[in-house]
């Protein structure tokens, strides 16, 4: 049984190099409860036939679904990440609050050292633009 369990842990490895034995100890407890997990639903789904490598990564995907929900919701992290956050855990991307009428900002492409003040923003993001980095579509382009 320990031969096995080795096995099992050497073939999918979650383990990084670290000189620090606590990390160490925390690793290998995440193998081998990768392992137990894996028992324990085989036993519990006996008409199921999944393959350890499924099996680990769908584990690691549910463990990490409601920290990357929070995560989404996050305003200060970069757009980009938030997006790609939300593409991940099939999320829908919330509609941008439309801005009062009359409300002036920064053009966020410009920045403070040109200081160009201006009304026009982006519908996606709501983040203020000049009309220099603004593109304007048509009606048929939109569509």
């Amino acid at each position: 049984p320990v031969d096995v369990v080795d096995q099992l842990c050497t073939n999918y490895n979650c383990a990084q190099n670290t000189r620090r034995w606590p990390m160490v100890l925390f690793y290998s407890i995440l193998n081998i409860s990768g392992i137990n997990t894996q028992i324990v639903f085989c036993a519990n789904n006996i008409t199921s036939d999944v393959v350890r490598r499924k099996f680990l990564k769908n584990l690691a995907n549910e463990l990490m679904k409601e920290h990357l929900n929070e995560r989404a919701r996050c305003t200060y992290l970069p757009r980009l990440t938030r997006e790609r956050i939300m593409q991940i855990c099939n999320i829908e991307e919330p509609e941008a609050a439309p801005r009062p009428e009359g409300t002036i900002g920064r053009c966020k492409e410009c920045g403070s050292k040109r200081n160009r003040k201006t009304k026009y923003f982006c519908q996606k993001c709501s983040t203020f633009l000049c009309l220099e980095h603004a593109q304007v579509l048509c009606k048929q382009c939109i569509e």
